[in-house]
């Protein structure tokens, strides 16, 4: 079955509902609030766990 248009959009795995997802969807929206409230980059990589450029990319909604 073919999807045509931005049907196929639908279909994709995003967030914590795709198979390589690390953080939640909660979790990226904490790494976000961290941000907002004025912490470092560095900062929400070490609460985290994760990296700094991750944690980047997550507040420019490059990734989720």
């Amino acid at each position: 079955m073919r999807i045509y248009g931005q049907d196929w959009l639908n279909t994709l795995k995003r967030g914590e509902k795709h198979p390589k997802a690390v953080l939640t969807d909660h979790e990226v929206e904490l790494v976000r609030k961290l941000r907002d409230e004025g912490m470092s980059f560095r900062g929400i990589a070490a609460k985290m766990d994760i990296g700094r450029t991750t944690a980047c990319d997550m507040c420019a909604y490059r990734t989720r």
